[in-house]
């Protein structure tokens, strides 16, 4: 069942094997495409993604939360993720906007005051 297959996916992530992890979180989206775990699941797809530094697809799972689940906890997690994403990639001013997003969005929130830290220690704010 979905909750099964999420902690399964978790586990693997726990333990570092983000490879595997990116796999069978891929796996839980396509077969678990709306359920309450689905932005959780692209949220952890997304950083095992970025771990291993494959940007492209790592964006697109979390714009798929910023997009498809404006009202989840993980908004503001992919949103601020996106930032970094947009560092790494040599794009700033995305990187900016992401992260004011954070900022106006989710004020206090920990993701808002790490995202005004990366918006300083990059020279953005």
């Amino acid at each position: 069942n979905e909750a099964s297959a999420f902690r399964s996916a978790y586990k693997v992530y726990l333990n570092g094997n983000y490879k595997r992890a990116s796999s069978e979180f891929q796996r839980f989206v396509t077969h678990y495409p709306a359920t309450a775990l689905t932005p959780q699941a692209f949220y952890y797809l997304g950083q095992s993604l970025y771990v291993q530094k494959q940007y492209d697809p790592a964006l697109q799972a979390l714009q798929h939360i910023v997009n498809h689940y404006p009202n989840t906890k993980y908004r503001s997690q992919a949103l601020y993720k996106l930032g970094q994403i947009m560092i790494e990639t040599d794009q700033r001013s995305q990187a900016q906007k992401h992260w004011n997003q954070v900022i106006q969005d989710y004020p206090d929130s920990p993701d808002a005051i790490h995202a005004k830290d990366q918006l300083k220690k990059a020279g953005l704010s």
